[in-house]
């Protein structure tokens, strides 16, 4: 399965120009790819893109079966923050548990839902208040 940037631009509310693109490429499967460039290049950026966590204001990003990113089984794509202090964002355990949910579900209700049953599944419910 391929993934495709399909004239992908990014661009911050605040900015007066695109901070990416467009990108057009196509990453193969089963393909490692770096992506290298100056500080404030767009390598970060590009990588929040294809995990999900920012979208593009121009073009999609698919999979040559024309799903788009939001389409992705959840377990296809991993992202861990480029700073530590950055990759926990809840107050307790259940939010950051629950924010995986929220990009992947239909609703908050699913979220909900899904985020219980990795507490159940994990054995982590006692610590979900924590």
């Amino acid at each position: 399965m391929n993934i495709i940037f399909n004239h992908v631009v990014v661009q911050y509310d605040t900015a007066s120009s695109p901070a990416l693109g467009p990108v057009n490429m196509v990453i193969h499967g089963g393909e490692c790819v770096l992506i290298s460039g100056p500080n404030g290049g767009g390598k970060t950026t590009l990588a929040r893109v294809l995990a999900g966590v920012l979208l593009p204001v121009a073009g999609d990003v698919c999979l040559s079966d024309g799903r788009t990113r939001r389409e992705w089984p959840a377990n296809m794509v991993g992202w861990l923050q480029q700073e530590p202090e950055h990759q926990i964002v809840g107050a307790n355990v259940a939010e950051d548990v629950m924010l995986s949910s929220l990009w992947h579900a239909e609703s908050h209700r699913e979220a909900l839902r899904r985020t219980k049953a990795a507490l159940v599944r994990t054995q982590l419910v006692r610590m979900g208040r924590r």
